[in-house]
């Protein structure tokens, strides 16, 4: 799905939109209801290229005050920005197989 969809077709529909049209950039999310990971993708248009950002949301538990507190989850978001498709393809093949640990590793190491 991600592969053969329209980015640049989107990418070049949001450039001829007017200033105050409602428009966003064209994005993909994909949540695992199980585990509550979420990914979602988005892309822009840089120096005639298609772009991509990863938007990465999820549960980490940590223990407050040294461990006194016991244990506490919250959801956490990272993302990160300028990749190209094809390492943006792998990052989602990971977060599909659910190895997480490999989208962690993805997201700090590879750059398009």
């Amino acid at each position: 799905m991600a592969r053969n969809y329209p980015w640049m077709d989107q990418l070049t529909l949001l450039e001829q939109l007017e200033d105050d049209e409602s428009h966003y950039n064209p994005s993909l999310g994909f949540i695992n209801t199980e585990s509550k990971h979420e990914l979602a993708i988005t892309a822009m248009l840089e120096d005639g290229k298609v772009e991509f950002s990863w938007w990465y949301n999820r549960p980490v538990t940590r223990k407050p005050f040294f461990g006194l507190g016991g244990e506490k989850t919250k959801m956490v978001l990272d993302d990160h920005w300028q990749f190209n498709l094809e390492i943006t393809l792998q990052l989602l093949e990971a977060f599909l197989r659910n190895d997480y640990q490999e989208v962690r590793n993805r997201m700090l190491i590879d750059k398009g």
